[in-house]
């Protein structure tokens, strides 16, 4: 599938134009993303239209036909009903054919604007080709093929969609592994903290532990004696450190126009995994502590 439109659909520019419909207020004059696109690039791109219809290529009228998002009729105030509607930009004058679901062609840190897509093959210039998936190799090699035909000695240049895509959350994707890295440090370090204190607490209370298992204290007991203490500490750190990480993840996602909310079991998760961390790494110790021969660790004493 190959369709042609004036540029890609990443970074639609805007600008403040003379477009008019039917019930502008003449002193409106918005600025509106703008989209020249043929009868393909809706199918290609995959675009669902909530009203109307797309541009057909077998009609001339289309060529003076216009298409506007969601969030343009409601933010210029098109009359109802939309379709049929007057509208005109850049000297061309014609209906309003289509109403297509708002999509997102620019990054999530902003709110989709308005945008209009008119058809004008006088502004084309770029070409957007769907492949079959898994065959991405044979569609560049053939495009490649194709450009030499028709345009010898000058050069193609291409890029990919998702790669563009994934440009414009570059910065957020090495915020993301810097955070990933520093809190895996900062697990580890702690876990390793936590691992020496056991150790020391197991050795501090030796004697305690051979008089309770010659009192008949199970393993399980002394292993809860041993990780009672250690968990009281983890609880408490979480109870600090729930309000600080909601605060700060809730001023890193006021960045983005379109973000999830923060769930309560977000917290509960990481609390879990905290306490499972904690007990993993007292365990080793209180378990160790108490297959200790109880009569040799009170005579060492």
């Amino acid at each position: 599938m190959v369709a042609s439109a004036n540029q890609p659909i990443v970074h639609i520019g805007s600008a403040t134009t003379s477009a008019d419909w039917d019930g502008r207020d003449t002193s409106f004059s918005p600025k509106i993303n703008q989209l020249s696109a043929d009868a393909d690039l809706q199918k290609t791109l995959h675009l669902q239209m909530k009203e109307g219809r797309w541009f057909q290529a077998s009609s001339p009228a289309d060529r003076h036909a216009f298409i506007l998002n969601e969030t343009a009729v409601r933010e210029l105030g098109i009359r109802t009903p939309v379709i049929g509607q007057r509208f005109s930009l850049h000297g061309s004058s014609g209906l309003i054919i289509g109403i297509v679901k708002d999509f997102n062609y620019q990054s999530l840190h902003e709110k989709t604007g308005s945008l209009v897509v008119f058809n004008n093959p006088d502004w084309y210039h770029f070409f957007m080709i769907r492949t079959a998936p898994h065959r991405v190799s044979q569609a560049v090699q053939a495009v490649t093929d194709t450009w030499k035909k028709i345009l010898p000695g000058t050069p193609l240049e291409y890029s990919f969609l998702d790669d563009r895509f994934n440009d414009i959350y570059r910065q957020d994707q090495k915020i993301s592994t810097l955070i990933f890295a520093f809190a895996a440090i900062a697990v580890i370090i702690s876990a390793m903290g936590l691992f020496g204190l056991a150790a020391f607490a197991a050795e501090q209370r030796t004697k305690e532990i051979g008089i309770r298992k010659v009192l008949g204290a199970t393993m399980a007991s002394i292993s809860i004696l041993l990780s009672k203490d250690f968990i009281k500490l983890v609880i408490i750190s979480l109870l600090i450190a729930f309000p600080v990480a909601w605060w700060a993840t809730s001023q890193w996602l006021e960045n983005f126009a379109y973000r999830i909310s923060i769930s309560w079991w977000m917290f509960a998760l990481a609390g879990v995994l905290a306490l499972l961390i904690a007990l993993l790494v007292t365990s080793y110790h209180a378990i160790k502590a108490s297959m200790t021969n109880p009569v040799k660790s009170l005579r060492t004493d």
